[in-house]
């Protein structure tokens, strides 16, 4: 049984926050483009298809922002 005092507060748990106003401030923080999120959260087929390949599902949201998966 899980401890009620480790059960985080509504105003600080985690949350999902979408649409325009969320993709303008993630595209501002990286310099990418606020449409090319949308379109991923519109259709996220790019990231489903992918479960299952580690680090896979994280390719479409690295190419938004310009990033790479890390070489070990």
């Amino acid at each position: 049984m899980q401890d009620p005092e480790l059960d985080p507060e509504p105003s600080t748990a985690a949350r999902s926050i979408t649409g325009t106003e969320a993709a303008a401030a993630a595209a501002a923080l990286y310099g990418a483009d606020p449409q090319r999120l949308l379109a991923l959260e519109a259709d996220p087929s790019p990231v489903v298809d992918q479960l299952g390949i580690i680090g896979s599902p994280f390719d479409p949201w690295l190419k938004i922002f310009d990033r790479e998966w890390p070489e070990i």
